[in-house]
Parts: C-alpha cells; structure tokens; sequence
C-alpha cells in the first residue's frame, strides 16, 4: 500500500500483566519486521477506557503530516454506506430521500449541487449476467458530518450527502461500492475483464502463486467521458452505457492481456 507513516496500537492493555504486555509487544516488533512498518511506533491503549489515546493524537498532530488536497479535478466520492433514513409512519410531507456515507476524495461537493451516481441501477438476467446498468443523477439537499449541517464538504473524513433519490434505492447498503461526482466526470464502468496469463520464473513459491502484481505496460486508454449536462437539464434515467472495446495491459508476476468492455 505505500504506506509511509504507521502507528501500532496495542489495544487491551488493561487485561494482562505488565510482563506479558512487554512480552507481547517484542512479538508485535518482530513480526512487523520488514521495510514498511519496522520502525513503527506502538502505542499501548486502552480504547474503552481512552486510556493514552491523548498520546495516540499527539503522535498523529505531530508525526503525520496533512496530506495535499485536490481542489482542481471533478468531485471524486466512493459510497461506504447507504440509508434510508424514514421511519416507519412517516406522513408523505416528512418522507427524506437516499443518503449516501462515504469519504471525498478531491475537490468540494456543495449544496444544491448536480451530481450523477456510477454504476447506478445494474441489471442482471435470471442467471445473474449483466445486462445493463442505468446511472443515477440526483440533487444535493444536505451534507453532514459528526451531526453538523454543512454548506460544503472537503476531503477528509466521512461525510453524509442527503439526495432526491428514492430511499429504496439505498436501503441496507445498496449503494456501497459506487461513486458519486459531477455529471460526466466519473471513470467509464468495466462489465467484463478478460484475462490471459502464464506463470513466469519465480513467482511459485512453496505455498504456491504469489499474489502481489504491479502494472509494467501501457495503461488502457480512457474514453473521453460523456459530455457534461447543462445545469438547467438532467439526463434522462433511462439512459444506459453503451459497451465499446477497451485496450491492452500488462501485469508483472504474470504476463497478461486484459480486454475491457466498457459501458459509457
């Protein structure tokens, strides 16, 4: 993961011996040996009783630094949960629509603002092959964060977007796993990945194939992604990807060709 700044929390402190929390933390060093986290400090907690989490702040204010932030690119947010905040006997007037849990990962999402859904609705056949998948487009009606209302959200942290969209479409997480960014700017979605490999010198080991791969080839590239819809007009739901050929990538580890289909 490129991880650069670790902290080991050793947890539960409060439940062993002196010695044997000692004991445990030569363990917990020896068995992060290695180039990522060897030199990773470990705080022992008690998380229950917030016992040292002052410490645990501190190290974070004072060793990790505040990662850059893109205001410059389209809005990028991956959805973690999903609600349908209505309870049961709620009149029509007090009925809220979808909310969407996630964390932004660039640029800023306002009020009022338009922003589309990806993949959206996928549609599968009764054997459970995709057939289509429809984007969502929706309005911003409220943000919050930690229970505080806000007028815009920047990356960092977990943020709640309230949309227009009907709350059976979120309900019990439905939604986890997609993306939410302006009309027209969010990646093309794959419905198919061909894979065609064979194992190179070294890469079986005693407890068989590595699993580890980095790219070595040429990215596929990118379509150019839809036009952005005017303000004043959302595309139609009905609208669905269309699927065209992708391109060509290469895996270390294996030697692979990889054909996208992709739906834009």
């Amino acid at each position: 993961m490129s991880l650069r700044h670790n902290i080991v929390l050793q947890n539960k402190v409060d439940l062993v011996v002196r010695e044997k929390g000692i004991e445990q933390q030569k363990k917990m060093k020896e068995w992060f040996r290695g180039p990522v986290a060897e030199d990773a400090k470990i705080v022992p907690i008690v998380a229950q009783l917030k016992y040292n989490i002052d410490v645990v702040n501190e190290y974070i204010v004072k060793n990790i630094p505040i990662p850059e932030r893109d205001f410059v690119s389209p809005p990028y947010m991956r959805i973690i949960r999903s609600f349908d905040v209505n309870k049961p006997g709620f009149g029509v007037d007090d009925i809220k629509g979808a909310v969407a849990g996630g964390t932004l990962l660039r640029c800023v999402l306002k009020l009022n603002q338009l922003v589309e859904v990806r993949p959206g609705l996928v549609v599968k056949n009764e054997r459970g092959n995709f057939l289509k998948c429809t984007p969502l487009y929706s309005r911003i009606v409220s943000l919050l964060a930690e229970g505080n209302e806000l007028q815009f959200a920047v990356p960092g942290g977990l943020i709640g977007v309230g949309t227009t969209l009907d709350p059976a479409l979120t309900r019990g997480d439905k939604l986890v796993g997609q993306v939410v960014g302006d009309v027209g700017s969010l990646p093309d979605v794959y419905a198919q990945l061909e894979v065609f490999y064979h194992m190179t010198k070294g890469s079986a080991g005693k407890k068989g194939p590595r699993s580890v791969l980095s790219f070595t080839g040429s990215p596929p590239r990118a379509l150019p992604p839809p036009p952005v819809a005017p303000a004043s007009s959302l595309p139609s739901s009905s609208s669905t990807f269309q699927p065209k050929e992708g391109g060509v990538r290469s895996l270390l580890g294996f030697d692979c060709i990889l054909r996208f289909v992709v739906m834009y």
